[in-house]
């Protein structure tokens, strides 16, 4: 497989850092399982250096939202730290 880096990036601003990681093979047509897709993040984002800064945001920071749509008023927080 062959990828091109441009000297301007275009990343597609709608979507995730993962969904943009992902781009090539939803654009392809290729269907990968959820472990699939998640394994080749991992990869690449580790090839480049950039997994250990993003790996919380792409995997906990959306389910913190998501939690902040309930309508409930108290939301129980962990005693570790939220990014």
């Amino acid at each position: 497989m062959a990828g091109m880096v441009f000297q301007r990036p275009n990343p597609f601003l709608t979507l995730s850092i993962f969904d943009n990681v992902i781009a090539g093979y939803k654009l392809n047509g290729i269907r990968l399982k959820k472990k699939e897709k998640e394994e080749i993040v991992e990869t690449c984002l580790t090839n480049v250096g950039l997994w250990n800064e993003v790996k919380d945001a792409l995997f906990k920071k959306p389910l913190y939202a998501r939690t902040l749509l309930l309508p409930n008023k108290s939301l129980l927080q962990s005693s570790r730290n939220i990014r």
